[in-house]
């Protein structure tokens, strides 16, 4: 086996500002540049000397996964206010780092927490999401803008907006459509009105369409059990066994919301809805 080879010194690499790129191309722009000899490696250093992955040759997508396990192991989430931990690179022979060879640090933004809940694509993470700690945001910026839970990578699901994750705390949570499609399992966007995103999941029995609550209250004394996608032009909710699951305002208060039918919009007389059944997939 040959020697390793020794290297008294050389010149410092040089980090680039680390920034947010959607989670397709790794969710981080990570590059640096230097000369590194043959047979060291680089690693990215996050934190602290024994926080690191391998970066060899450079940093890839395929890197994520590490990289946000390590953030987890240390729990460096954005929290209260947004957070940055500080990253350098360094080349090394096996575990002995190259004197001087160390960059400068560069902030990487730091996502907001995470969620582990375990029946994501079923109507129980309805109520699994409800029920996480600390609290999610009702969040809305605008049309289509609540945020939406990632495919999970380690078993965790993150939060992002347009494929990237997202850091900011006060924007941990969804709106009522976001809600609803990541707590089914819709990790690549909601997709236009709500009529569209009941179609996109297979919702397409509709046993009452432009219905008042007084009409929806009676059809659920008739029929106490079921699972449906309950909405019109402006708000969707779930109604599981005549209880309404939702994300619902004020923006940057807790969203969740349980209410029985009977209860739900009592003196609302006007407004209708339109309920689309769950397929038995989602049950």
């Amino acid at each position: 086996m040959a020697a390793i080879p020794t290297v008294v010194s050389m010149q410092a690499l040089s980090l680039y500002p680390i920034q947010k790129v959607k989670l397709q191309f790794g969710g981080y722009n990570i590059k640096f540049s230097g000369n590194v000899p043959n047979g060291a490696k680089v690693r990215l250093l996050i934190g602290s000397y024994a926080n690191f992955i391998d970066i060899t040759p450079h940093y890839l997508t395929a890197h994520l996964p590490a990289l946000l396990d390590v953030l987890a192991k240390n729990d460096y989430w954005a929290k209260q206010i947004p957070r940055t931990v500080d990253c350098s690179v360094a080349a090394y022979f096996g575990n002995d780092m190259i004197p001087g060879s160390q960059s400068g640090v560069q902030p990487l933004p730091c996502p907001v927490k995470p969620v582990e809940v375990d029946h994501i694509g079923t109507i129980a993470a309805l109520s699994e999401l409800g029920d996480v700690t600390p609290s999610l945001n009702y969040v809305k910026d605008g049309p289509g803008f609540g945020r939406i839970l990632t495919k999970p990578i380690d078993g965790r699901y993150y939060f992002a907006l347009a494929s990237i994750l997202e850091t900011d705390p006060g924007n941990r949570g969804f709106d009522c459509t976001t809600f609803v499609g990541s707590a089914l399992g819709r990790h690549d966007g909601m997709g236009g009105n709500s009529a569209e995103f009941a179609n996109s999941v297979g919702a397409t029995v509709e046993p009452l369409k432009n219905a008042h609550i007084n009409d929806i209250r009676e059809f659920m004394e008739e029929n106490p059990v079921g699972a449906y996608l309950m909405f019109n032009y402006h708000h969707i909710v779930t109604l599981i066994n005549g209880v309404v699951r939702e994300f619902n305002i004020p923006k940057g208060q807790p969203g969740y919301r349980e209410t029985d039918i009977n209860d739900w919009h009592s003196t609302d007389t006007a407004v209708t809805y339109t309920l689309r059944e769950l397929p038995e997939s989602f049950l």
